[in-house]
């Protein structure tokens, strides 16, 4: 999730994987105008199992920022 290389992932839908999750979050909201990318940072919510995996919250705001 974090870094797909490691497990051999090296393309997404026919692009280069550059990065995990973070990556993901970070290229989506640089995408929308910039009077509401702070908004979208202050309201991520993570969701679902692996997000309560020990250390998957801070080390994906330690990755977002």
């Amino acid at each position: 999730m974090f870094s797909p290389r490691l497990v051999g992932v090296t393309h997404v839908e026919e692009r280069p994987c550059d990065g995990g999750i973070a990556h993901l979050a970070v290229k989506s909201i640089e995408k929308v105008d910039s009077d509401l990318k702070v908004n979208l940072y202050n309201n991520i919510v993570l969701a679902g199992g692996t997000t309560l995996m020990k250390g998957f919250y801070e080390r994906f705001c330690m990755e977002l920022k």
